[in-house]
């Protein structure tokens, strides 16, 4: 899923319902401490677990909560992956348990 501004995110992630949201502070449509201060108060989206890419560190002292992991870039994509799956492997057994 693919989305162009703050709201037009915020729609898809409430319709989509997707598995994970990942997110660049550096596009230029989109206010990251707006878009993370919308999502919390979105039940539904809540639950979502957000990766956020930054320039900076410091840059992590202005965020809101709901945020669940934060890189710095550069950063090395074997460590994004290894923070994907552990994010969705408790979706992944909750999916399992519901089909039973």
């Amino acid at each position: 899923m693919a989305a162009t501004g703050e709201n037009d995110l915020l729609a898809n992630v409430q319709h989509e319902q997707p598995d994970l949201i990942i997110l660049d502070d550096r596009l230029p449509a989109f206010n990251i401490v707006t878009i993370l201060s919308r999502f919390l108060s979105v039940p539904t989206a809540r639950s979502i677990p957000v990766i956020l890419f930054t320039q900076s560190s410091a840059d992590r002292r202005d965020l809101p909560g709901g945020v669940d992991v934060v890189l710095t870039e550069p950063f090395n994509p074997k460590e994004l992956l290894l923070y994907i799956r552990r994010l969705l492997k408790p979706r992944d057994e909750q999916k399992g348990e519901d089909r039973q």
